[in-house]
């Protein structure tokens, strides 16, 4: 086990009691001290030093033809696709059909933003000497490392106050905003006025409508249910007299001896 960066301001005898309580198999401790250098930092066993980073010029290319020099906004080309270069068909998916791919650049086998091909060499030394050019000239500026940014300071000139001007022969402030309500026209009033009591007339004869018919329904369910209640007796009765004819039939084929049973079953 290594513990590493262990601040010095730690008391060693502190920090191996904290050691062997999570790792009760540690027995030797040996200590060493890492002198700070600047501009490098520790990775694994090595210092590696620390370089500024400077980010590379950026192209200006187009994502509708693919070619440089100018943005989709203002490309005239039908949009293609960036591998073989074949036009786009509107509600139709798009298969390359040769698995080479052709730079639109140069007509090579490469991908169209490659280092390798000749037009973007050239594109990149142009742009380079550009900005060099922009540089120098004091038209664009490169930020220093470790250099703040300026901080945002509110100009009079960027929001102007509104001024609160006297209208001419009032006394009252003019406002700025003022919300007004749109006045509807006496005409196009009273029509609206007509035709929502209209409206109201007819909600009102729909819902005595409604009325009645739920009455009408009501008194339908109360005679069929009595209908039911009629029918369950009519099926209780003639249940009954089928019994009573069986019974009858029974009596009059059976024997002495068959009728006194009958006779004892009919009384219980």
């Amino acid at each position: 086990m290594v513990a590493r960066y262990i601040a010095k301001d730690i008391n060693e005898e502190l920090a191996r009691r904290e050691i062997i309580k999570t790792s009760p198999a540690a027995v030797s401790f040996p200590t060493i001290y890492y002198q700070h250098q600047f501009g490098r930092i520790p990775v694994g066993q090595y210092y590696l030093p620390v370089t500024q980073f400077l980010p590379s010029y950026h192209m200006t290319y187009c994502t509708s033809c693919w070619k440089v020099g100018h943005m989709r906004g203002k490309c005239k080309s039908h949009v293609c696709c960036r591998k073989c270069l074949m036009l786009y068909v509107n509600g139709l998916k798009h298969t390359c059909l040769m698995d080479d791919i052709k730079c639109v650049q140069c007509g090579e086998n490469h991908l169209l933003l490659s280092s390798t091909c000749p037009v973007i060499k050239q594109y990149r030394d142009e742009f380079k000497v550009a900005v060099d050019n922009a540089l120098a000239s004091g038209l664009i500026k490169r930020k220093s490392p470790g250099e703040a940014s300026r901080p945002f300071q509110v100009q009079d000139d960027d929001f102007p106050t509104l001024i609160h001007a006297h209208a001419q022969g009032q006394g009252e402030a003019r406002r700025f905003w003022q919300a007004s309500i749109p006045q509807v026209p006496q005409a196009d009033q009273s029509n609206l006025i007509r035709e929502v009591n209209v409206l109201s007339a007819a909600i009102n004869a729909l819902s005595d409508t409604m009325t009645r018919v739920e009455k009408n329904l009501n008194s339908l369910n109360t005679c069929i249910e009595s209908q039911d209640k009629r029918a369950m007796l009519y099926n209780n009765s003639i249940n009954a007299i089928i019994d009573t004819c069986f019974t009858l039939s029974n009596w009059v084929q059976a024997s002495n001896s068959e009728r006194t049973k009958l006779k004892k079953n009919i009384n219980m």
